[in-house]
């Protein structure tokens, strides 16, 4: 597929992620962290609202 790449194998089979997906997680990541962590989790480092920004961005 154009514009995606390789970021494992399982069992002989390429998972691949296109270039897209990796822009959405940049953003939610991004969004996540300045808006809705510290709202709702008020006091925390900004290091631990990226961490909590991209672990959600993940899950989702």
């Amino acid at each position: 597929m154009p514009g995606s790449f390789r970021i494992f194998r399982i069992a002989g089979i390429d998972i691949n992620i296109h270039i897209s997906w990796l822009i959405i997680l940049v953003f939610l990541t991004f969004s996540l962290a300045t808006g809705w962590f510290p709202i709702t989790y008020p006091g925390s480092s900004t290091a631990t609202y990226y961490l909590l920004g991209f672990i959600a961005s993940i899950l989702l």
